[in-house]
């Protein structure tokens, strides 16, 4: 780890972000929320012409992406670093989000001539990082070599520290910190909505990025179901073969598109009973555990927005979905008994889920001091 006592600061700290896209929602939050807590924010970002969006900062691009054209990318990636050496010249921290953006900011950090802090943002681990595979021990080798860089990791999730930094990387606790993927308090107020007594179909909400399979071939069936649900989707699908066709051939799916965050978060939330908010898991769920590991922002968002949700039995969030009692949780790999569970919520159910979520501490889901906390850590 690099000395804390090497590094002198402005007295309103200079931040340089590094993210992969500039888009997404919880890099929007970050950049906010860290000048909401009297930090000046300077972005870079790298743009991929497979995400669409826009940003409410400006930016400085380091380039662009095209889809599936991986050999262009590490001479971008290396073109990038003399540009984030030249902004630490001006920098007290440096923020990167995601491992390689992490690598290209050490090696940056190494070109400047001006000390700054390292911190690396976690809010996934990887595939190509666990598994005994040479390539994996590998990464994971290079990431101890960048961690021992940084002056603190941020965490999404509690179980990436206990399960993956020190169990798998021996890394010191005390150099982490939790932020979790909450709401911001700038989000705009909930809606007032009826509450669903069976009348009319149920209504369920799949938003953000669409990329669970499982999840999917579930939901679709479930609106075949004789009773029928209404299933509203809104979002980027990625991954899921036939997704379009399957909107197009059942009226019971309604596709939205993409959203602005966090602006059309009320009207969605609001035009839903209950949301899916399961982690797509992989193809062997007992030897590879890491789904076990994150909380989902639609799980912040449903707490909320004061909407009830369908998890995963076995994750971070099904776990907390059963101890508060606010949802129903289902083993996406048996699609049969998951439909069979979800034909039988009662609007009882619905009515218990509702007035639990309404008991839960508002720090449970809405970030209060953990941004200014962070800074003050560092400066």
């Amino acid at each position: 780890m690099s000395d804390p006592a090497a590094n002198v600061f402005n007295v309103v700290p200079n931040v340089v972000l590094l993210l992969p896209i500039p888009y997404d929602p919880r890099f929007r939050r970050r950049v906010r929320l860290l000048q909401d807590a009297g930090a000046v924010c300077r972005v870079f970002s790298f743009e991929r012409d497979y995400f669409a969006g826009s940003a409410d900062y400006p930016f400085r691009s380091l380039g662009r992406f095209q889809h599936g054209r991986y050999l262009d990318r590490p001479p971008k990636l290396m073109r990038a670093v003399p540009r984030i050496a030249g902004a630490l010249q001006d920098g007290d921290i440096l923020y990167c989000m995601g491992l390689d953006l992490l690598v290209l900011g050490v090696l940056a950090a190494r070109l400047s001539a001006k000390r700054c802090r390292i911190v690396y943002e976690c809010a996934d681990i990887v595939s190509r990082l666990y598994g005994p595979s040479l390539a994996a021990r590998s990464l994971r080798r290079l990431e101890r070599w960048a961690l021992d860089r940084c002056d603190r990791i941020v965490v999404t999730s509690p179980h990436y520290l206990s399960e993956y930094f020190v169990r798998q990387q021996r890394q010191p606790v005390d150099h982490f910190f939790l932020i979790e993927n909450k709401v911001a308090p700038f989000m705009p107020a909930a809606r007032s909505t009826a509450a669903w007594d069976g009348s009319r179909p149920l209504r369920l909400g799949y938003f953000g990025l669409l990329r669970d399979v499982l999840a999917w071939q579930i939901m679709r069936t479930w609106a075949q179901s004789p009773d029928g649900i209404e299933l509203i989707v809104r979002g980027y699908p990625f991954g899921i073969a036939g997704i379009q066709e399957d909107i197009d051939a059942q009226p019971a799916i309604t596709f939205g598109g993409e959203y602005v965050y966090p602006d059309d978060l009320p009207d969605m939330y609001a035009g839903v009973d209950l949301v899916w908010v399961t982690y797509p898991l992989p193809k062997d769920p007992a030897a590879d555990v890491r789904w076990r590991w994150p909380h989902t922002n639609r799980f912040y968002e449903a707490c909320y927005f004061g909407k009830p949700m369908i998890g995963q039995t076995g994750s971070a969030d099904g776990a907390l979905i059963e101890s508060h009692d606010i949802g129903l949780t289902i083993d996406t790999a048996s699609p049969d008994a998951a439909v069979a569970r979800l034909d039988a919520i009662m609007p009882a159910d619905l009515d218990r889920w509702t007035a639990n979520l309404r008991r839960l501490p508002r720090h449970t889901y809405v970030f209060s001091d953990e941004h200014p906390r962070l800074l003050a850590l560092l400066t």
